[in-house]
């Protein structure tokens, strides 16, 4: 009988100085970088399909830059959060949070969606993450990292509100 190997993991890790950079006052090393596996991941919002080519280019040749931003949290606090503020979040593409798995926890990608389908495309199975206890703080850094890069002409300065 022939023995079945091992499922392969591909891992990818953040490959610069994003770890110690600070965003909206807050230093990424005051929050936890782990390497989750990419289906654990829930994608808050829609991916911007036109992005992924050059996202995909990025990841091969730079690596991760700047980390995915994910809020691990009780899915139940999860699912509060998106029913009390649906209404008033600025945020295009927000899926209906009924499509988050049943799981405990919930680890939600509010930063990030782009790169997590692009890895999972690219075969990778692991990815590293900075994990944010709550969806204001997660916002914040969110904002600051988009806004180091305008005025960069890319697929993703075509679609505004893209994660």
């Amino acid at each position: 009988m022939e023995k079945s190997s091992p499922t392969s993991v591909k891992r990818l890790h953040i490959n610069n100085h994003a770890s110690k950079m600070a965003y909206s006052g807050v230093t990424i090393t005051s929050f936890p970088v782990r390497q989750l596996p990419v289906a654990d991941l829930w994608q808050s919002v829609d991916i911007v399909p036109a992005f992924m080519g050059e996202i995909k280019k990025s990841l091969l040749n730079k690596g991760l830059i700047n980390p995915i931003i994910v809020v691990r949290m009780p899915r139940e606090d999860v699912t509060e959060y998106f029913a009390t503020n649906r209404g008033t979040l600025n945020v295009k593409g927000l899926r209906d949070f009924s499509t988050l798995p049943y799981t405990p926890i919930a680890n939600v990608v509010w930063g990030g969606t782009n790169r997590v389908e692009a890895v999972r495309e690219l075969g990778f199975t692991h990815i590293d993450c900075v994990i944010i206890p709550d969806f204001e703080t997660a916002s914040k850094i969110q904002d600051t990292q988009r806004s180091s890069y305008k005025g960069i002409k890319n697929a993703a300065s075509e679609e505004e509100g893209s994660v």
